[in-house]
């Protein structure tokens, strides 16, 4: 990213405590412009943001947590391409659990917000994230 990275123009997210924001470059953006293709090599690349959440304590050492560790994952797939999509996808330790596609990064946002919300509860089971993606795909 560029000198032009401003905090202001992210797409707001609101998580809850004890998520980790490990990278963000999820903008507030309009979809990719074919007279602007410098731009979308800012705003569509493969690593958008990436979230990281664990029900115990975080121990970057042990490889033995008993707790689940989840990360969601965005990217714009192709990357920069006039005709790709946003690409959400969030993983349970090693096992992806739910993959969410869609060209609306409002979409997107309420995705990751029910996303986040489930994985914090720890009365859910993980097939509850597995199918929620159908709850967001009727506009």
């Amino acid at each position: 990213m560029d000198s032009t990275y401003n905090v202001r123009k992210l797409m707001p997210l609101y998580l809850p405590s004890g998520w980790i924001v490990v990278k963000n470059y999820f903008f507030d953006h309009e979809l990719p412009d074919p007279t602007t293709p410098l731009e979308n090599e800012q705003y569509f690349g493969e690593d958008l943001l990436t979230l990281r959440y664990n029900r115990g304590v975080y121990d970057p050492i042990s490889t033995n947590s008993a707790q689940p560790l989840y990360y969601i994952w965005l990217g714009w797939y192709p990357e920069y391409s006039l005709e790709g999509q946003y690409v959400l996808t969030a993983a349970c330790d090693d096992e992806d659990i739910a993959r969410f596609e869609t060209r609306d990064r409002h979409k997107v946002t309420r995705v990751l917000q029910y996303w986040v919300q489930l994985m914090v509860g720890s009365e859910l089971p993980l097939s509850e994230i597995t199918q929620s993606h159908r709850l967001f795909e009727i506009d």
